[in-house]
């Protein structure tokens, strides 16, 4: 396995462990961090510095993450459109926080 890892740029690889760990649940975002440092640390998003980096704000909102967001999301929404109505997806996936949920409930199937 090792071998096959070498093969992958470190960035990609990075890229990666990220994803299934935010997949996963086991990535430990800066609002987490905060928590567990009883309040020590800060929740700031250390990608944007515009909000607490809590789940929504990694999945949804951060500025940094949009171009990767929209390439994930738009597979989600055609995926789903072909099933629902746009207008049904419009309606439900408004909510930021329905959105990452929806993620959260992909990865659990």
């Amino acid at each position: 396995m090792s071998g096959i890892l070498n093969n992958f740029p470190r960035f990609e690889l990075r890229k990666a462990i990220i994803k299934a760990r935010v997949m996963t649940g086991t990535y430990i975002l800066q609002a987490d961090k905060h928590k567990f440092t009883h309040y020590n640390v800060e929740a700031t998003c250390q990608l944007c510095y515009s909000g607490n980096e809590d789940v929504t704000h990694f999945l949804t909102t951060c500025p940094i993450l949009s171009t990767t967001r929209e390439k994930y999301f738009s597979e989600i929404r055609e995926i789903i459109t072909y099933e629902i109505t746009a207008e049904k997806w419009n309606n439900v996936f408004k909510n930021k926080a329905a959105i990452s949920q929806l993620n959260s409930r992909l990865y659990k199937i």
